[in-house]
Parts: C-alpha cells; sequence; structure tokens
C-alpha cells in the first residue's frame, strides 16, 4: 500500500509513470494541475530542503553557504553494455532498470565520485529567496519543488480537468476522483491519509528522509546529529505537526545524540499525542510561522518574488500580498 511506502520509493515509482508532455499536448489527455501559494510553497521549500539539510549540495550559489574542501569516495553504479551513460543519470531508462538487469544488458563499474561539501547552516530564508530571484534572472533552471506552477504544467496548453489546490487538497482530491468515477468509500485510508492520519503518515517518511542524508560523509563535516534533529523537532512545529507548547526532549539536546530513525520517529509521535493540535490549531500555528518568516524580508525582494510567480498568482486566484 502506498500509505506504507517511504519518500524514496514513492519517488522511484513516480518516475516511471512519467508521460511525455508532448504526448499529453498532442492528445489533449485530461490532466490534474495541483497548486500551492507561491508564499506558503516558498517558505515550506526552504523549511524541507534548506532548513533541514536535505539539499544543501544544490545551494552552492547560495549567499552565505559554505564550501569545504573536496574529497572522493568509492562506489559502484550501474551502466549499459551499450553505452558509457550512467542509468540513473537518465530518467527514461530508470523505468527499464529492472528488465534491462534481467535481460543482462546491465553491467555495473567502480567509479570514484568527486564530493563537494556544501554546508547551507546559516542561509537566512531571505537569501533563499535572492538566489531563486537570481536563478530566473539567469533564466536558469528552477528545481521542481518551487519553480512556478504554470512553468512546470503549462496549464494554458493542457487539457485541464481540473484544479486541486493544496489549501483544500483532501476536499478537492475527493471531488476529483469522484468526478472519474471512483468511489471514495473505498478508499477509506486515503481519506485518512488526508485528514485524521496526516502526521502519522509523514512523520516517518521524512525521517527516514534525514537518516538517510545523515549517513552521507559530506553532511556530518557540515552539522552535528544534535543539531539535525533540533531543525526536524522546529521544522515538525511549523508545519504544524508538534505543539509549539511541546519542550524538545532531553535526548534530543545531549552533545553525543545519534540520530536513529526508530527512535527519532517513537519520541516525535509520542510527542503529538501528548499535545495534539486540532486542525484549526495547526493551521493557526503554520500560518504563525509563514507570516514571521514574510515579515523579516525586504519589501524589494517580496517584490521580485511576486514578478516570478505572477502568473501562479493569476491563473491559481491567489492573492499578491505577502503573508506578513
Amino acid at each position: 500500500m502506498i500509505s506504507r511506502m517511504s519518500r524514496q520509493d514513492i519517488h522511484e515509482k513516480a518516475k516511471q509513470l512519467v508521460v511525455d508532455p508532448r504526448k499529453v499536448v498532442s492528445q489533449e489527455m485530461r490532466t490534474v494541475v495541483v497548486s500551492r501559494n507561491p508564499y506558503s510553497r516558498l517558505f515550506s521549500a526552504f523549511v524541507d530542503k534548506m532548513f533541514l539539510p536535505l539539499f544543501w549540495e544544490r545551494f552552492a550559489e547560495v549567499e552565505g553557504a559554505k564550501i569545504l574542501p573536496n574529497f572522493y569516495i568509492n562506489t559502484t553504479k550501474d551502466f549499459l553494455k551499450t553505452s558509457k551513460g550512467e542509468v540513473l543519470g537518465n530518467s527514461r531508462l530508470l523505468k527499464y532498470k529492472d528488465k534491462l538487469r534481467q535481460h543482462g544488458l546491465l553491467i555495473t563499474k567502480n567509479v570514484t565520485i568527486k564530493i563537494t561539501p556544501v554546508c547551507a547552516n546559516d542561509v537566512t530564508f531571505e537569501q533563499f529567496l535572492k538566489f531563486v530571484i537570481n536563478q530566473t534572472k539567469f533564466k536558469l533552471p528552477l528545481e521542481p519543488h518551487w519553480a512556478p506552477i504554470s512553468h512546470l504544467c503549462r496549464p494554458c496548453r493542457i487539457n485541464t480537468f481540473k484544479v486541486v489546490k493544496q489549501e483544500s487538497f483532501a476536499a478537492d482530491v475527493e471531488h476529483t476522483l469522484n468526478a472519474v468515477g471512483m468511489n471514495m468509500s473505498q478508499y477509506d485510508w486515503l481519506k485518512r491519509s488526508l485528514s485524521e492520519d496526516r502526521v502519522e503518515t509523514s512523520v516517518p517518511g521524512i525521517v527516514a528522509v534525514v537518516a538517510r542524508r545523515l549517513a552521507m560523509k559530506q553532511l556530518n563535516l557540515c552539522i552535528s546529529h544534535t543539531e539535525v534533529i533540533q531543525r526536524l523537532w522546529k521544522a515538525f512545529q511549523i508545519q504544524g505537526f508538534i505543539n509549539n507548547k511541546a519542550l524538545l526532549p532531553e535526548v534530543f539536546k545531549k552533545r553525543n545524540f545519534r540520530f536513529d530513525k526508530r527512535e527519532v520517529t517513537r519520541v516525535i509521535l509520542e510527542a503529538v499525542k501528548e499535545n495534539p493540535l486540532s486542525s484549526i490549531e495547526s493551521s493557526k500555528q503554520r500560518q504563525a510561522y509563514l507570516h514571521q518568516a514574510y515579515s523579516d524580508v525586504s519589501p524589494y525582494i517580496l517584490e521580485q518574488i511576486k514578478d516570478v510567480y505572477q502568473l501562479d498568482f493569476t491563473l491559481f486566484d491567489y492573492s499578491e500580498l505577502p503573508p506578513v
């Protein structure tokens, strides 16, 4: 069941479902576009990818990031027998990787990889926004996690059947599935995942991703396990999972703390149960953090962000007024 799959597995499976955009347009396939307010989407991306050290290697050009000396690691990678190209570097081949292996068309090679550690410990939200703005100015490809939805999906060119908004996600998903004849009463697990079980289904996956990143040498050169768990705790408060009234457990404050995903998940879920938040309280807590984040951003940067996401504001009917 998908609710029990890790985030990494879900991402890998999703790659196998990718359809050529040209085919979507030429055959006028009915599509569902998922949108989110650009302001909350950007802050969420900052928390998930920058505040939590999940994408630091992609932020070498961010103001405030520190670059450490290179080092090298030995590993193995899969290559096609008839090509020098790495399979994992070709998204079109990923979906056929298992079949290629079954037919003996893949070979495994030992390779040496150069690693350049990027430490973004002290990068602020405003510096992250500047990075996004500069990428746009220089016409560099934006990361899908924060690129404008109008740029990723081209909703004016495709046959947009429904628009699902993140702000009303559960209701919009149910409406969309009903519209295609799917009886949601048969998918109680999905309804629970979208509403009351959201914390229980989200926390383990996020913890597992952080644990996987901490297994990488370059990250340990930048940040301690203690700082990571404290950032994770704060991130869950920002996301409205952990009540602001819940104090950081003493076990997470120890200098010699080592990140164990099972123990971390257990402690965090216990904290959630001991200090539960209603959906309204969770929303208010998230909004408070969002407002605080944007109140520290200069008006000049906010105007430029508004320009970058102008089409999203217009197409999906979001207010251009920043949440300050």
